[in-house]
């Protein structure tokens, strides 16, 4: 299932020192490339979409193989299987 949120909202710029030697907000979130946040005031669901069955029985067999292998074989081994039998192809 796909589904596409639509989020309504306020840029925001993120406060700076308020006190003498406070914590300073905005310096930290540019530390961690964040430059505003968003106050969000509505959140709507644009479209939602069912995936077909055939896709959704395809990955849950290749989740069991997975799974399988993973209980079987040794971990140095199980990648490689897992990457031979069930490669994608894009």
């Amino acid at each position: 299932m796909v589904i596409l949120l639509l989020y309504i909202g306020e840029y925001q710029q993120p406060f700076s020192k308020r006190n003498y030697k406070g914590f300073d907000y905005q310096t930290y979130l540019k530390s961690k490339k964040i430059y505003g946040t968003v106050k969000v005031s509505k959140t709507e669901i644009q479209e939602v979409n069912r995936l077909n069955s055939i896709l959704l029985l395809s990955n849950k067999i290749s989740r069991n193989i997975q799974q399988k292998i993973k209980e079987i074989l040794p971990a140095d081994t199980e990648d490689l299987l897992i990457g031979i039998l069930l490669r994608k192809y894009r």
